[in-house]
């Protein structure tokens, strides 16, 4: 049996939270959810099975380049995707693999985007398999 590869998604929005979690689980990947970078980063601490993060860029404090900084100083091979659904947005942004913007932020663009990312990248499970 294959194993599915996990993915952390991160979004204070349960109904965005929900559709890209169906979105991803029904092409064959594990999701666990968090609402909160807090929660997000407790789960990275406890769960070194989480081979990408996919966060909203607007999170309550720290946000979601904040998150990605964090993430990356734990697991620097971890992939990160951030995510932000205002089409103005375009910050710096220098801990993600992959910033989604406005229009590219559609779920088969994230779906595109989780892919690409995966496909030889294995997240925390590499450094813990070291």
């Amino acid at each position: 049996m294959r194993i599915k590869r996990t993915i952390l998604l991160v979004d204070a929005d349960d109904h965005k939270r929900g559709l890209r979690t169906f979105m991803l689980q029904t092409h064959g990947f594990r999701v666990v959810g968090a609402s909160d970078a807090v929660d997000a980063l407790e789960i990275l601490a406890v769960d070194a099975r989480v081979d990408m993060l996919l966060t909203d860029y607007v999170l309550t404090r720290p946000g979601g380049e904040e998150l990605a900084r964090k993430a990356k100083e734990m697991y620097p091979a971890l992939p990160v995707i951030i995510v932000c659904k205002l089409l103005s947005m375009q910050p710096d942004i220098t801990n993600a693999d992959r910033f989604l913007c406005g229009r590219l932020a559609s779920p088969a663009e994230v779906l595109e985007a989780v892919r690409v990312l995966m496909r030889g990248r294995r997240g925390t499970r590499a450094k813990v398999a070291a």
